[in-house]
């Protein structure tokens, strides 16, 4: 019911799928300078945990609101577990099949914790 796209748009198309079809992105450099716990690792677990990690019955019991929530899986080693995708782990974020998160959002959360995890 909708019209089809302009003949430019057609052709970027093409010349995209002609290319290999390739998923690239232009997204800036990873910036891992001043990694802390509340500017870089929980707009991440904001992001992309608590949809499900919150509330009244988070997923897998494991809720992920506050700081101490979220220690508590550094302590206990279930964060970078889930989301290496490591063995004894469930990975996360789920589906699994959309993959784990961005390389750089993994290497913030992994110097925030090599750090200590501190409140930061």
């Amino acid at each position: 019911p909708r019209s089809a796209l302009p003949a430019d748009q057609r052709a970027l198309i093409l010349k995209w799928i002609q290319q290999g079809a390739q998923n690239l992105s232009c997204d800036s450099a990873c910036d891992t300078t001043n990694v802390t716990f509340s500017t870089s690792v929980m707009p991440l677990i904001t992001l992309k945990c608590k949809g499900c990690h919150s509330g009244a019955t988070p997923s897998g019991n494991v809720s992920l609101t506050n700081y101490t929530q979220v220690k508590a899986t550094v302590t206990n080693g279930t964060l970078l577990g889930s989301i290496l995708h490591q063995t004894a782990y469930s990975a996360m974020p789920q589906p699994v099949a959309n993959g784990p998160l961005p390389d750089c959002d993994i290497r913030k959360i992994q110097i925030w914790v090599a750090a200590g995890s501190p409140d930061n």
